[in-house]
């Protein structure tokens, strides 16, 4: 398998699926292998819409729209809806960070909105409760995808920009580009890392 230009050449399932077991270990974060699946599914899926949220004028969708939408819908719309605002929040504020930066949102806001969206999910379907894990590990599962998407994407970013993604995400990968940079950060509070 090889990595050449943002391309993966070989069976993409099985990369992210390795990346994100890694990741996983790294920090010691406890995944269930169904929502080991999932999030695999996930990366694999929205590697076709990768350049859409990296170009401006692209809408990233209003997460609050969406969840007033799949309210008044019927059951099964409900499910739909749900499940796509907490994919796209999780994707969008794990992966592609930088979409939110670019358009002044705030971070933490997709990761709300992604909680409440797997949250509703859990208790609306009987999918082994895969939802219920994603709603609970929204944030450290945010924070792996990260630290993914820099592992495989080596950008080079201001030490501002570093900044706001490692206050935001507690990335190892990002704090030890700032380390090369001569900028060591204060400790993060305790309740934003991934222990």
């Amino acid at each position: 398998m090889t990595h050449q230009g943002g391309i993966v050449e070989g069976n993409l399932h099985q990369f992210f699926n390795s990346l994100l077991v890694e990741a996983a270990e790294q920090h010691r974060v406890k995944i269930s292998p169904t929502a080991t699946q999932y999030v695999t599914d996930l990366l694999v899926a929205f590697q076709d819409s990768a350049k859409l949220f990296a170009q401006d004028g692209v809408r990233i969708p209003v997460l609050a729209d969406m969840l007033l939408e799949a309210m008044d819908a019927d059951h099964r719309r409900r499910i739909t809806i749900l499940r796509q605002m907490g994919d796209t929040s999780l994707m969008v504020s794990g992966f592609y960070p930088e979409a939110l930066s670019k358009r002044s949102i705030d971070l933490s806001y997709y990761q709300q909105m992604g909680e409440i969206a797997y949250h509703h999910l859990s208790s609306i379907t009987t999918e082994l409760n895969v939802f219920d894990e994603l709603s609970e590990r929204f944030i450290k599962l945010s924070s792996l995808l990260n630290e993914i998407s820099e592992q495989l994407h080596a950008k080079n970013y201001s030490v501002t920009k570093l900044m706001e993604f490692y206050t935001n995400s507690g990335s190892q990968h990002i704090l030890e580009q700032l380390k090369k940079q001569g900028v060591i950060p204060l400790p993060r509070k305790k309740t934003e890392s991934f222990d």
